[in-house]
């Protein structure tokens, strides 16, 4: 067989492994997001973003947009303190948080008010990039509507998301909990408050050791089953190329 041909069955063989490793374990590992039995009456709230600066208004209003598009949930904009949800951006809450959702629910069960907050600070502090925030926007507007943690990282509400947008798993969840019925109560209103923790870059240390030793003690297992992140699929890509080196001399 000749080197070219050599080369190209190569290149078919990682395009076919990258494809098929990459995307298939990261659905197929990943649970329904869980949720609780409170919502809002319907699957539309208004949400004010007045109270954000202008500099980080437009990552609010991205993840606003992102939820809209699945046709699940609709967020509608309002001013004032008549709007259901209120979006902010504060450092108030800790340095190992990227956000804070704060929701008070009403003795039907049903939502009544929720605070979405993102930290500014710590998402500078760990260099999140700007879809990265609007990911973690994104999650707290998740917890608002009603959406607990997802244990799978390939989810908008797996607890230190930074990498994932809304998935299926998320929009299946949003409309089974809005196909539901509250948790009626009378005992006067509750209210929740959700930290979120961040997610340093340097977690792909772990990645590394897991691929290389297999399941170890304190490390998420999930990506053992493959490459659920652009640094796992970069890991294995690297690899791949460095084979393909080796084989071509």
């Amino acid at each position: 067989m000749s080197k070219w041909m050599k080369n190209l069955m190569l290149v078919i063989f990682a395009l076919v492994f990258l494809a098929t490793w990459g995307d298939v374990p990261a659905s197929a590992s990943t649970p329904i997001t869980p949720y609780g039995s409170a919502r809002f009456q319907s699957n539309i709230a208004t949400i004010d973003v007045s109270k954000v600066p202008a500099k980080y208004r437009s990552i609010w209003l991205s993840a606003i947009q992102a939820w809209n598009r699945t046709g699940v949930f609709t967020f509608q904009l309002a001013n004032g303190t008549d709007a259901q949800v209120t979006a902010k951006v504060t450092s108030a809450i800790g340095g190992s948080y990227t956000g804070m959702t704060y929701l008070t629910v009403d003795n039907q069960g049903y939502i009544a008010k929720a605070e979405c907050d993102i930290n500014n600070q710590t998402l500078k502090s760990f260099h999140y990039a700007n879809f990265e925030w609007v990911n973690v926007a994104e999650h707290e507007l998740g917890h608002a509507i009603g959406l607990n943690h997802n244990p799978g990282r390939a989810s908008v509400m797996y607890a230190a998301n930074r990498f994932y947008s809304i998935q299926k798993v998320d929009t299946v969840a949003v409309q089974r909990l809005y196909a539901s019925s509250p948790d009626r109560i009378s005992i006067g209103s509750r209210r929740k408050r959700i930290y979120d923790p961040v997610l340093d870059v340097r977690i792909k240390r772990s990645f590394d050791k897991s691929l290389a030793l297999g399941p170890t003690a304190g490390h998420d297992t999930e990506h053992l089953k493959g490459p659920t992140t652009l640094i796992e699929i970069a890991i294995q890509t690297n690899r791949i190329l460095a084979m393909m080196a080796d084989l071509s001399e």
